[in-house]
């Protein structure tokens, strides 16, 4: 027979074991709860450094494919004045006196070589477009660029300028031919 001792004995041991069963589920929860958060803690992490990574990657290849267009225009440029150098230097000779036909005819040409040419200029050694009279002055913006580039002995920045609904940069690479240091000034 049971006795009363004895079931309340195996009551109180079955409420500690219950008592002891639901501490260990209760822990065995929170490791369970606490290893998913820092498993999708790190999965959060491995993620952002793949798209970071990604990133990275897409944004060099940009760079990478801009610099070599730019080297390549630059070429042209050069291929450009080359061909071109005596009708160059007859328009630097002339000045602010250079005909607007004889100007736009060379334009022609230099389009006709090379997409996207808005106007081009030769730049003296005060930084000043010696074509003023037929492409007008410069904006603040790239006057700018023509004296970092004259202080600097070369292009070293590419900046992209706004004028009224358009926007455009420039390149300027060192006159060919010349006495002195100039540059051809092309905006694209």
């Amino acid at each position: 027979m049971v006795t009363d001792n004895n079931l309340s004995s195996r009551v109180s041991y079955v409420k500690k074991e219950l008592k002891s069963a639901k501490t260990q589920l209760f822990f065995s929860i929170a490791i369970l709860l606490l290893l998913s958060l820092w498993n999708s803690h790190n999965t959060i992490k491995v993620h952002q450094d793949y798209q970071s990574s990604l990133m990275d990657s897409v944004t060099q290849q940009v760079i990478n494919e801009y610099q070599n267009h730019l080297i390549q225009l630059r070429q042209e440029i050069d291929k450009f004045q080359w061909r071109n150098q005596a009708e160059l230097m007859d328009l630097y000779r002339q000045g602010d006196l250079t005909e607007r036909d004889d100007y736009l005819s060379l334009l022609k040409t230099f389009r006709n070589e090379l997409d996207n040419v808005r106007l081009f200029s030769i730049i003296d050694q005060q930084g000043q477009g010696v074509f003023k009279n037929i492409t007008g002055d410069f904006l603040a913006d790239c006057k700018e660029e023509i004296y970092s580039t004259i202080q600097n002995d070369g292009q070293e920045q590419l900046f992209l300028h706004r004028s009224g609904s358009s926007v455009h940069y420039d390149l300027l690479q060192p006159l060919m031919g010349a006495q002195d240091l100039l540059y051809i000034f092309v905006a694209f």
